[in-house]
């Protein structure tokens, strides 16, 4: 029947991205691909091996986190941090405790229930550091499947299953613009498709 051919091709397609991700995880370890990117429309994670981007030792960096997702990372023992939230929230967006019976006093009537950081907000941006909560993330998002679509591994690197595709070039040429009464002219590229970190050395080479 067409339902199973379709349930079979999803299984297939699943198993091979599994397969992708878990090769390209091995490949930041023995330090052969130096970062990739885990992609998908609600948030963004950035695998960095030591020594990119400033940091030390292995890391990851979470974007746009919900309060949801970070409720079930902790739930599956990664340690994390929220380096932008401010000093008097927690990595959940509640605040402290600290403080908070000083608050109370004031009888001003306000909860830390209503006080959260929303994942629109740049401060929720979660940070992974040392190699076993890193796998500890790479394990919990291996195990739980994504509920719209299998992320979109990026990385400067191949890796099992991956394709090679080049940025396409959308505009390159002079443009003019009106500063005042003069008339400016510059040079614009503009490329279609993810421009990753390393590509910007190669541009400028």
């Amino acid at each position: 029947p067409e339902d199973d051919l379709d349930i079979r091709f999803l299984a297939q397609r699943e198993s091979d991205w599994k397969d992708s991700f878990i090769a390209l995880y091995d490949s930041l370890k023995s330090k052969e691909c130096p970062y990739f990117y885990f992609h998908l429309p609600m948030y963004t994670i950035l695998f960095r091996r030591p020594m990119i981007g400033g940091c030390d030792q292995f890391s990851a960096t979470l974007s746009r986190s919900s309060r949801t997702l970070r409720n079930k990372m902790k739930e599956a023992g990664v340690v994390f941090e929220m380096p932008l939230s401010p000093e008097s929230l927690d990595r959940d967006g509640n605040v402290r405790a600290n403080g908070w019976d000083e608050i109370k006093d004031l009888k001003v009537g306000i909860s830390t229930k209503n006080i959260h950081i929303s994942k629109s907000d740049p401060r929720s941006m979660v940070l992974v550091t040392q190699l076993v909560q890193v796998e500890n993330l790479f394990n919990f998002l291996l195990a739980h499947p994504q509920p719209d679509d299998l992320p979109i591994l990026i990385s400067p690197t191949e890796f099992r299953n991956s394709t090679f595709k080049l940025n396409k070039t959308r505009f390159n040429g002079k443009i003019s613009r009106s500063e005042g009464k003069k008339m400016e002219g510059s040079y614009s590229w503009e490329l279609v498709g993810p421009l990753l970190p390393s590509s910007i050395f190669n541009l400028n080479s």
